[in-house]
């Protein structure tokens, strides 16, 4: 799980295959959550990486399998990271919308920052 650039490659063969599979209104992961907790830590190596899109497409997609509030954290983290403040907002909003926003977060939401 530290091999950064192994990750990084991963990624890139696996996302896009990925994401047309999730895109099937009937995609479910495994009852374990395996793909799910695969992506998401793709994305904290792409963190690690600093390649920030890419992680922010794995968290995104680890969101798909399964949301969860760390998972849902990881997306609007790599968001920031990213700049795709819009995608941040888009996830902040979902997040509020399913559980209690932590103070960080709830400050980000308002306009400040972390």
């Amino acid at each position: 799980f530290n091999q950064v650039a192994r990750g990084v490659a991963l990624t890139q063969l696996v996302a896009p295959m990925l994401q047309a599979m999730m895109a099937n209104p009937q995609y479910r992961d495994d009852p374990a959550g395996s793909t799910g907790f695969a992506l998401r830590m793709l994305g904290d190596l792409c963190l690690r990486a600093d390649e920030f899109a890419q992680a922010l497409t794995c968290f995104e997609l680890a969101v798909v399998a399964g949301d969860n509030p760390h998972r849902r954290r990881k997306a609007i983290e790599a968001a920031m990271a990213a700049k795709n403040y819009a995608r941040a907002d888009e996830h902040l909003k979902a997040y509020s919308a399913r559980w209690h926003l932590p103070d960080d977060l709830a400050k980000l939401a308002s306009g400040g920052q972390t």
